[in-house]
Parts: structure tokens; sequence; C-alpha cells
């Protein structure tokens, strides 16, 4: 009964991570459209079960930044601190800068290769 489960989970889980790492669609999307913003646990969780799965994973993260924003790059900074913390070499790891006229507030979108 419990390897059922611990098979369906690993099923689920495998599915999870076969949907975002195989599409151009971000695993998630961080919006800082609030002073605060808890992101961390769901990051946390997105590249725990990628690494899971397959650990030589490589994440992208694309900060959107939005006219006059000043602290998207900061946010940015902090989410790839973030993403070291949680096992990811540097190698595995890159970062890009978007200028936009179109965002209304400042997003880091987070890839799964």
């Amino acid at each position: 009964m419990n390897l059922v489960r611990v098979v369906l989970a690993i099923i689920v889980l495998f599915a999870s991570f076969s949907s975002f790492a195989s599409t151009d669609k971000p695993a998630m999307i961080i919006r800082f459209n609030n002073e605060v913003v808890a992101y961390e646990r769901s990051l946390e969780k997105i590249v725990q079960s990628a690494l899971k799965v397959k650990p030589s994973t490589f994440f992208d993260i694309v900060a959107v930044i939005p006219e006059g924003d000043q602290s998207t790059r900061q946010h940015t900074s902090a989410i790839e601190r973030q993403i070291k913390y949680y096992g990811v070499t540097e190698d595995r790891l890159r970062i890009t800068f978007q200028n936009s006229n179109e965002a209304e507030f400042g997003q880091v979108h987070v890839f799964v290769r």
C-alpha cells in the first residue's frame, strides 16, 4: 500500500516536472505587485522537484523590468541566491533581464530546462 503511494507520488511529480520542463512556459512567475511577496516555498518546491527528477537540471531566470523600476534587479538577485542555496550550481543557472514598457509590475520568470 505504501509502495503504491510512493510510486504514484513519483509519477505525479514526474508528470508535473515534465509539463513545464518540455515547454517554453515558465514553471513559476513571481510578480512583485506587493511590498512583500512570499515566493520562497513555491520556488523551493519547484527547484527540489526538478532536481529530484533530473539532478543536472538547468534553470533560466528572466527578469521583466518595467520602465522606471528600481527593485526588480534586487529581487532577481535574491531569487538567484535562493536557487543556489537549494543546490543549483552557477553553471546550471542563467539570468537575463528584459526591459518592458508594457509590464505593470516587476516579474521574474523561472524556467526549468
